[in-house]
């Protein structure tokens, strides 16, 4: 549904925190100890009136426990790590230092930054249970030398290692996977944590998963392997610039190994192979993400696929990608099921990409001014595509049957990256509603009353219906 001043992409990004609003924080529970912590503190006291050092908290704090630090830049003089959590306690940054009165935590007006000097990683969670990291500005990680369970060289910014903590309201900027080659997950690397680490509401940009020049590595952004992550509400931009010549195994997002969940995120001028991968038996979810990287070769590739894998792709917009939005391919002859509905997809030379192996639905999509709408090439396989509307191609490709030509989805203003439907768009009630797809792009509903049935094809459910109901309906 259309949201006014919904703005989805723009050419500069707006450097601050996601979600960041001052907060007055009052501990109701007499379990749970605050630590208060400053680059100059000093002593053990860790009050809010005597704040120490942030390892002096650390290793004085319990679980549940709750440090805030107070503005200023936060380094370390050795280690592989500036900071290294085991233990489920609360890290807010942004904190205002004021020696009493309530605790007051902005993250704007007092920035708190955890610096790795490109010397070393910014975050190790390792069998921590489930910590917070809330506030920060997380930069200059490098992870060349820092230890990696799974990969060789992974996680600059952060590494989270068989743990599930929170990762929310933090600018994670600057970091590099490696700089030796073959580096994974240049802001956050995630392995082996199965049960929901959830990476919510930060701003994740300028990072590389390698600066070798050798080979790219994958995940700029975000690598998981081994993974039951929640990766959601999050602007992910400008990733991988030093490897934008180089193919990236996801440029953004990658996804290996894993049942990760791709959730309402901003996937934006991200550099070089695809901007998000999903591979190597992973059964996710990827849905309300707008995904427009005019500097990466595709949108959303789903590759070498080891085992049967399950994938759903709902409520996302695609679009301006060098070769495709979105490309489902070599699956070695082992089968990759895939539920593709409700998505708009716009300007590539190939709209949707099917190679072969692949089985499942692709349906009530939009594709727009494209080369090719779909190229199917699967005779092992078996994807049916129903109720796709298609529009501006030079070539709509394999329509599958029964299908939409010659209706205009009209967007608000494709200019800018919005795809949503316009009051006089003919994409509005096309299709029969899907029970298992309640919710549009923007989280609204698509059933909008009560005994209809219909929905608009794409992944916007318009609400100009709204004001042209009968009077008797109103």
């Amino acid at each position: 549904m259309h949201k006014t001043g919904y703005i989805l992409v723009l050419p500069v990004i707006l450097f601050g925190l996601v979600g960041s609003t001052k907060h007055l924080f009052i501990n109701f529970s007499p379990m749970e100890k605050d630590y208060f912590v400053s680059p100059v503190g000093s002593g053990t006291a860790c009050s809010q009136s005597i704040p120490c050092l942030y390892q002096t908290a650390i290793d004085a704090s319990g679980s549940g426990d709750n440090l805030y630090f107070a503005e200023g830049q936060y380094t370390a003089d050795s280690g592989s790590e500036v900071i290294y959590l085991d233990k489920s306690i609360h890290l807010y940054g942004g904190w205002d230092g004021e020696a009493s009165g309530p605790i007051i935590k902005d993250p704007r007006a007092y920035p708190s930054i955890i610096n790795g000097e490109d010397e070393r990683r910014v975050f190790t969670i390792n069998s921590a249970g489930s910590p917070i990291i809330d506030g920060f500005n997380i930069t200059n990680g490098n992870a060349s030398t820092a230890p990696c369970p799974h990969e060789s060289r992974c996680g600059g910014g952060i590494l989270i290692n068989d743990s599930n903590p929170e990762i929310r309201n933090n600018n994670i900027y600057s970091n590099k996977g490696s700089t030796l080659g073959d580096g994974r997950g240049g802001a956050i690397a995630i392995e082996f944590s199965i049960g929901n680490a959830i990476i919510e509401k930060n701003n994740i940009y300028q990072n590389e998963s390698d600066t070798s020049g050798i080979q790219c590595g994958g995940g700029g952004a975000i690598f998981t392997w081994s993974s039951d992550s929640i990766i959601q509400d999050n602007i992910i931009s400008y990733n991988n610039y030093a490897a934008k010549d180089l193919y990236c195994i996801g440029t953004a997002v990658y996804i290996s190994s894993s049942n990760d969940s791709l959730l309402s995120n901003r996937i934006v001028y991200n550099y070089g192979g695809p901007s998000v991968v999903v591979t190597s038996n992973s059964s996710s979810i990827v849905d309300g993400n707008v995904i427009i990287n005019p500097e990466a070769d595709k949108g959303l590739s789903s590759n070498f696929t080891l085992d049967s894998s399950q994938l759903t792709i709902t409520n996302n917009f695609f679009s301006d990608h060098k070769e495709r939005n979105v490309d489902f391919y070599d699956s070695q002859s082992r089968p990759l099921d895939i539920l593709m509905s409700h998505n708009t997809l716009n300007n590539s030379p190939i709209g949707i990409n099917i190679s072969d192996g692949i089985f499942g639905q692709i349906n009530s999509n939009i594709i727009s001014n494209s080369a090719i709408g779909i190229v199917k090439n699967n005779p092992n396989g078996d994807v049916t595509i129903v109720n796709n509307l298609f529009w501006g191609n030079i070539d709509n490709g394999d329509l599958g049957n029964p299908y939409f030509t010659n209706l205009n989805p009209r967007y608000i203003d494709s200019s800018i990256g919005d795809y949503h439907l316009d009051y006089n768009s003919q994409a509005i009630d096309l299709v029969e509603c899907r029970t298992d797809i309640p919710k549009d792009i923007d989280g609204d509903t698509r059933v909008y009353l009560v005994g209809v049935s219909n929905c608009d094809v794409g992944a916007d459910e318009t609400f100009w219906k709204l004001y042209f109901l009968p009077v008797a309906l109103k």
